[in-house]
């Protein structure tokens, strides 16, 4: 059994909740939005050259796409586990960072953020940053196999490389 991880993380800042980890709130939710800006900035990257065209031509479908990639481990992981889908979406906290990052990207004027983001030395503090996001939520997402299968560490697996690399693999498919 991992100890100290919560038993079912079901948002963005509770995937940081771990107070034998050292981390403040302060870098927890640095954590949480610098995830959302990479999912959201690699997603504007992995697209066509008209997806900010396309983000003021349907902003729905652009915002829903933004919200699956930045939720998309999570979903996939609970449809792995038999748990709801959707849940992720219930925390408003979440749902809202995630949609400030998405309207920063794709609606700030003169495109500051996203300039901001794609200049390097910023760009490589959020890649390495990243990586700490990842293998937070590798071992959020072997405890939370842990929970429904105790001596199943195969699924422990799966659910762990699932959370930390779905969206990853999503972004990936052009």
């Amino acid at each position: 059994m991992i100890i100290g991880l919560e038993d079912s993380p079901r948002c963005l800042s509770g995937l940081f909740d771990q107070s034998d980890l050292g981390s403040s709130l302060l870098a927890r939710q640095s954590l949480a939005v610098v995830m959302c800006v990479w999912i959201i900035f690699s997603q504007l990257e992995s697209c066509f050259t008209g997806a900010v065209e396309m983000s003021h031509q349907s902003p729905v479908a652009s915002w829903l796409c933004a919200m699956l990639h930045c939720f998309g481990s999570y979903i996939l992981a609970d449809m792995l586990l038999g748990e709801a889908p959707i849940d992720y979406f219930s925390n408003n906290s979440s749902v809202l960072l995630a949609t400030a990052v998405w309207y920063l990207i794709f609606f700030c004027p003169m495109n500051l953020f996203y300039k901001c983001v794609s200049f390097l030395p910023v760009k490589l503090i959020f890649v390495a940053m990243k990586e700490v996001v990842r293998v937070r939520k590798i071992a959020i997402g072997v405890h939370h196999a842990h929970h429904h299968y105790h001596h199943g560490w195969f699924i422990m697996v799966v659910t762990g490389w699932v959370k930390a690399a779905a969206w990853s693999l999503e972004a990936r498919n052009k």
